[in-house]
Order: structure tokens, then sequence, then C-alpha cells
């Protein structure tokens, strides 16, 4: 995230390392340390991401238009697979119904058929 890379050591210890820390020196957030200190440390910072917001803070691809059919297609896409996944969601549910109303069905003639068995021994 801020460009820290892991490396294995020869005892096999992690460690992280950054082009701008260096080997011996002390670093200091406050504003009494060495100003060169100072500087490498406001280098530091979080990798941004390659996208901008446009005026109505919608996300944009840098460096890319904006392409609003294409959006409108892709949007209608995604709105027909849902269509899609709810119609193969409720007849697994009718299913699962279905299949749960004869398992009781059959419990219900197994446990008859157990009590006429002992009755009749």
């Amino acid at each position: 995230m801020y460009d820290f890379h892991k490396s294995r050591q020869e005892n096999n210890e992690n460690e992280f390392r950054h082009k701008l820390f260096k080997r011996g020196q002390k670093y200091h957030f406050s504003t009494s340390a060495p100003k060169v200190f100072r500087h490498l440390l406001s280098e530091i910072k979080r990798k941004v991401s390659d996208i901008n917001t446009v005026n109505n803070n919608q996300l944009v691809p840098v460096g890319k238009e904006f392409d609003m059919d294409k959006f409108k297609k892709d949007a209608g896409h995604f709105t027909n697979e849902l269509g899609t996944i709810r119609r193969h969601h409720n007849d697994l549910e009718k299913v699962t119904k279905m299949i749960y109303n004869q398992n009781a069905q059959l419990l219900k003639e197994n446990k008859l058929l157990w009590n006429e068995l002992i009755k009749n021994k």
C-alpha cells in the first residue's frame, strides 16, 4: 500500500523494505528531527488508484472516456442476469419445499409402518 516490499532474511525472518528508509538513520515525526529525515518520511505516501471523480461524483478511469451507452448496455445486461438468478432461486425454493413435504410424508408413513410392525409382533 505504501510501497513496502517483503523480503526473507537468511534466518527465515521476514523483513519489510522501502527505498526511503535507510539503515542506521533515526526517523522522527517531530519537527525537531533533521530536515533530511523529515523529508524522507514525507515522501512515503499511500498509492493512489487510477480513478478520478467527475462533476456528479461518478468514478471514471483516468485517461478513458466515460461511455454512457456502454454503461447502460452493461446495466441492462446485469439487470437481465439478476432476473434470471431470481427466477432460478424461486424455482429452487419451490423444489426444496416440495422435497421437504415429501420427506415429512415419508417420515409419517414410516412411523405408521413401524407402529403396525410392533403391534403385529
